[in-house]
């Protein structure tokens, strides 16, 4: 009986783990749908940055490369992944890239290939994740060619 339970309780875990981290997902899509930047609660970034972001936003946008930037107050949820779907349900045609900024990781998905892109920068986001983010779409808005990394 035990065993049955043991079994019964990883289950449930498995299901719900996904299920909140699509209710993240669909909160910070109603956010975005009006905004470039949203901060999770809990993300521990200053106005300042978040001033940064919204300006770098406003430069892809206005280059006709419309990026948005989410901070994460969890590793686990700034994934290529979740970066993936969340531009799916803003629209991949209107949504160049979506930047997830979490604690020591980062998400990413954009119509032009960002992988070697953030590679190259993984110094730059060390020393200022925030800095990193914006010189990773100041990147992307300026490459050409290629198909998206999701």
């Amino acid at each position: 009986m035990n065993r049955i339970r043991l079994v019964l309780l990883a289950m449930l875990a498995l299901i719900a783990l996904p299920a909140g981290a699509l209710a993240l997902t669909s909160d910070v899509t109603q956010r975005l749908r009006t905004a470039d930047v949203a901060a999770e609660a809990g993300a521990g970034v200053s106005a300042g940055d978040i001033a940064r972001l919204d300006q770098a936003a406003a430069d892809m946008r206005a280059r006709g490369f419309p990026t948005k930037f989410v901070l994460v107050a969890n590793a686990s949820d700034a994934t290529d992944g979740a970066a993936s779907a969340l531009r799916s349900q803003l629209g991949r045609s209107t949504v160049a890239t979506v930047i997830l900024l979490g604690p020591r990781r980062v998400g990413i998905s954009s119509a032009r290939p960002a992988a070697a892109i953030f590679n190259e920068l993984r110094p730059a986001f060390r020393a200022d994740p925030v800095g990193g983010a914006i010189q990773l779409a100041d990147r992307l808005a300026s490459s050409t060619g290629g198909s998206g990394s999701g």
